[in-house]
């Protein structure tokens, strides 16, 4: 009789421990679908942590594209506007990080002699948040435009043929409420750095709104690629 209650008990903790294995393993396959890094999962988590370690809101899945790469985004502003936070930006023009990182985007230039001819060359904007929701500060709408052009492949670059600016537009009117740019800056300290896995930094220092006294803004961003899709 006691043989019998002791293989029943050891038969009941054989079972109570397989069962712990069991329950382990669920949930570390369900903790692992939060992954941020290769193929997108199907849902995202309400928030990501940027590069920079700033916490990134996700668009809900209606308003994620059905394909492409999408980019998670920290920024900081100093000067005429100081503001630091993150965006989520989303491209459907590109299968993948790679593609975006290596290829660019082509652009068309219209030459302005007598024959108009058109140039086609390829350039490379830096993520900004019009692929998502607005990203609003100090009651305007951020628009950060930094573009490498011309553009042939990763590296860094100190210098881009492309104006950049940083405007602060008003959200219902979408008029201009603020704009830094580098139109009559004789030296502006520009470093854009494009990884082959398609994340970077872009810092730019000593863009002027003339329109408003001629303050000046330093502006910068790090971000990382990745898969997009639902």
């Amino acid at each position: 009789m006691q043989d019998s209650r002791d293989l029943t008990r050891v038969t009941l903790a054989l079972v109570a421990a397989a069962a712990a294995v069991l329950s382990a393993c669920g949930a570390s396959a369900t903790s692992s679908i939060s992954s941020d890094t290769g193929r997108s999962p199907s849902s995202l988590p309400a928030s990501l942590t940027g590069p920079g370690g700033c916490r990134v809101s996700t668009p809900t899945d209606g308003q994620r594209y059905d394909t492409g790469i999408a980019f998670v985004v920290c920024y900081s502003a100093t000067g005429g506007l100081t503001s630091s936070g993150g965006f989520f930006d989303q491209d459907s023009s590109h299968a993948s990080c790679k593609d975006w990182a290596a290829k660019g985007q082509q652009t068309s230039v219209i030459g302005i002699d007598t024959s108009d001819r058109v140039e086609l060359t390829r350039s490379l904007p830096a993520p900004d948040p019009s692929g998502s929701a607005a990203l609003i500060v100090s009651g305007g709408e951020l628009n950060p435009e930094l573009a490498l052009g011309p553009y042939s492949g990763p590296g860094t670059f100190t210098r881009s043929d492309i104006s950049q600016g940083v405007a602060l537009r008003d959200p219902s009117s979408g008029k201009t409420l603020h704009s830094w740019d580098d139109i009559g800056v004789s030296h502006l300290d520009f470093n854009v750095t494009v990884n082959p896995d398609g994340s970077g930094t872009a810092a730019v220092n000593g863009l002027v709104d003339n329109s408003h006294g001629g303050t000046s803004l330093s502006y910068t961003e790090q971000w990382r690629c990745m898969a997009n899709g639902r």
